[in-house]
């Protein structure tokens, strides 16, 4: 049910805390044009705009919100020309048809508190009637020709009235259901531009991205790469064949003085080879000659 013109506003527990504003905004508006605003003053004329605005012009400020927002992050940025691209037309595209379904959905929700006033308004008359015919039974029963009159004037009154306001309300009722139909059938087509719009971004993306690929593989010279590749591996080559000969002259490459020791160690190990040769070959010798005088001392008979 929609609250009556004698109700409080939905926000009415938050109202006291406007009204002080208020009064401080409408005492500013009336402040001489010699006179020049503090900076709090200035800030409380800015507060009281945008909440005049988003009070009384709720579609302006959703505008200027979403126009906000769609600015980038950095403040430098919102001087710059905004690029025709794919991507942007596709998102300004589906953000005007979503700031036209917020304005379709506005003037919808007013239709439909238009149609919840125009009910109460034809109950009301349907009691009023009611009460009057009542009372012209009352009056009737009570021999009342004046007072039944004008009870029956009054009830006709309000009959008429109830009349009116059925024509009108079915008339609206069926405006009202033709409305909302088109508004769902207008929500389902702002959804389909949109997983539309996303599609499209992402298949701008995947395209742009696999032209970049085939210009960027297109760039590359496999003839320059392979003859680089070609002159590093001889060279490693070369290198290698090097190697086993470096490896022996630096066996090879004694200084003078290690070189001399060298020499006069092996010298010396082969002289004392030597000795040590004619030594046992000396050995061997007594060794025959004492088993001889053996074998003749066991020949002889003792005395």
């Amino acid at each position: 049910m929609v609250e009556s013109k004698d109700a409080p506003p939905a926000d009415g527990a938050n109202r006291p805390e406007h009204e002080g504003d208020k009064g401080d905004f409408q005492e500013l508006l009336k402040t001489p044009l010699e006179q020049t605003f503090s900076a709090e003053q200035t800030l409380q004329l800015l507060t009281g705009f945008v909440n005049f605005i988003r009070r009384n012009q709720p579609e302006v400020w959703t505008q200027f919100s979403q126009g906000l927002l769609s600015f980038p992050n950095d403040p430098g940025s919102h001087f710059k020309p905004v690029l025709d691209t794919p991507q942007n037309r596709l998102e300004q595209a589906y953000q005007d048809a979503q700031n036209h379904l917020i304005q379709v959905r506005h003037a919808t929700a007013q239709a439909i508190a238009t149609q919840k006033q125009l009910e109460q308004q034809l109950q009301k008359n349907r009691d009023q009637a009611d009460t009057w015919q009542n009372r012209t039974k009352m009056a009737r029963e009570q021999h009342n020709q004046e007072l039944e009159q004008q009870a029956a004037q009054r009830e006709k009154q309000y009959r008429m009235a109830v009349e009116d306001l059925e024509q009108q309300l079915n008339t609206q009722s069926a405006t009202q259901s033709e409305l909302r139909q088109r508004l769902t059938e207008f929500e389902a087509l702002v959804q389909k531009l949109y997983t539309r719009k996303q599609v499209l971004i992402a298949r701008h993306k995947a395209a742009a991205a696999t032209l970049k690929a085939h210009e960027l593989i297109s760039q590359f010279n496999e003839e320059e790469a392979t003859a680089t590749l070609d002159q590093i591996e001889d060279r490693i080559v070369e290198l290698e064949r090097q190697l086993p000969e470096k490896e022996l002259q630096s066996k090879c490459s004694l200084p003078d003085d290690q070189q001399k020791l060298l020499a006069h160690t092996v010298s010396s190990l082969e002289r004392a080879i030597s000795v040590i040769e004619r030594f046992e070959s000396l050995l061997k010798k007594r060794g025959v000659t004492a088993a001889s005088d053996d074998e003749s001392s066991v020949a002889r008979p003792d005395g």
